[in-house]
């Protein structure tokens, strides 16, 4: 099998200490701890655009990868993904075709996330006129479903960060000037139902921030944020835990 544009690389987020990465012809997985690697079997890929996921499956152990190609453009917008394929490490040789597999368009701003065995990745729901949307994959049983962020508004849904809070999926939209920030935790998949926190921060250096832009989410419930301060003219990376801020108000809608 070929792959005409191979310099097209993608990395992932490290899933339970492996890490997937690579141009499509050559999707590698990393093991940090062994710093060693293994070549995954190639990839009839046709196009720049293939995406792929790292999902593990803590019940049997097992490591899954996720790969799907991007198709033509859809009325003006990126492709949509389709012919998405599996592949268990260490037990397969060959890729798997998935079927049923919802119709959607890959969100880059969107970081994928596994929890408890499922594996989460934000996109756009072709079907609901474009609306922000969250795959989420059983790793186990590998069956999919699409939960809706109707709930979310538009304005926080455009700078979607996934991470694990307390067990659950939850999306850190967004940090107002005034050091508060929203988290929407999904509490119900099936029903597509959401609840949203607020939190506020403490003072930092008794100063005021008059910028906050979301970096990254990673496990645990930590956001990385950068902050801007005028009157230093100056951004700084701050990091904090969740579950170690004042809670100001939560509601479930």
């Amino acid at each position: 099998m070929t792959c005409d544009l191979i310099w097209y690389k993608a990395v992932n987020p490290s899933v339970y200490g492996l890490i997937c990465y690579g141009p499509p012809a050559k999707l590698m997985v990393y093991n940090p701890s062994t710093r060693r690697s293994i070549s995954l079997p190639k990839i009839d890929c046709h196009r720049i655009k293939m995406h792929h996921y790292l999902g593990y499956d803590h019940i049997n152990g097992d490591y899954k990868v996720l790969c799907m190609m991007e198709g033509k453009f859809h009325e003006r917008v990126r492709g949509i993904n389709k012919e998405p394929c599996v592949l268990t490490l260490g037990k397969e040789n060959s890729w798997r075709t998935v079927e049923n597999f919802p119709p959607h368009i890959r969100l880059v701003e969107f970081s994928e996330k596994c929890v408890d065995g499922v594996l989460y990745f934000g996109v756009l729901h072709v079907l609901d006129v474009y609306n922000y949307a969250v795959i989420s994959i059983d790793v186990r049983s590998e069956t999919f479903h699409l939960i809706t962020c109707s709930e979310i508004p538009y304005g926080d849904a455009l700078h979607l960060k996934l991470t694990n809070y307390e067990g659950k999926l939850a999306l850190p939209v967004s940090v107002t000037p005034d050091c508060i920030i929203i988290l929407w935790v999904l509490e119900d998949a099936t029903k597509h139902e959401w609840s949203k926190k607020s939190y506020v921060l403490s003072t930092i250096d008794g100063l005021t921030y008059d910028s906050f832009r979301l970096f990254c989410a990673v496990n645990g419930g930590k956001v990385v944020t950068t902050i801007f301060c005028f009157a230093f003219n100056r951004w700084q990376y701050l990091t904090f835990s969740i579950s170690f801020v004042a809670m100001i108000h939560v509601s479930l809608f």
